[in-house]
């Protein structure tokens, strides 16, 4: 099993009730099974918010994912999930 810190940025904040957690996986678990089992635990409105389509493993062009500060949103499906690392899921700044 690794620990993994969560930050969330909004709306998952307010999804999650929280803007960061500790969970707990098993390890070889990819970032993918990660957001699918958050999508479990939180419900169809993370689902929806995260996923464009989540039986397809597609994750929604309009988040970022990020581990250890590094984005990795076209990568999930492959990167597996290491002791210790921090993994951000949030929509992109914007402004002008």
């Amino acid at each position: 099993m690794v620990k993994v810190t969560l930050h969330y940025g909004h709306p998952l904040t307010e999804i999650t009730g929280k803007a960061r957690e500790e969970v707990i996986v098993k390890k070889g678990s990819t970032v993918l099974s990660l957001l699918k089992n958050l999508a479990t635990k939180y419900g169809d409105v993370f689902k929806d918010h995260v996923f464009s389509n989540c039986e397809r493993n597609q994750v929604n062009k309009g988040i970022i994912i990020s581990l250890n500060a590094k984005n990795i949103s076209e990568e999930a499906e492959k990167i597996k999930i290491e002791d210790n690392v921090f993994i951000g899921i949030f929509r992109p700044a914007g402004g002008g």
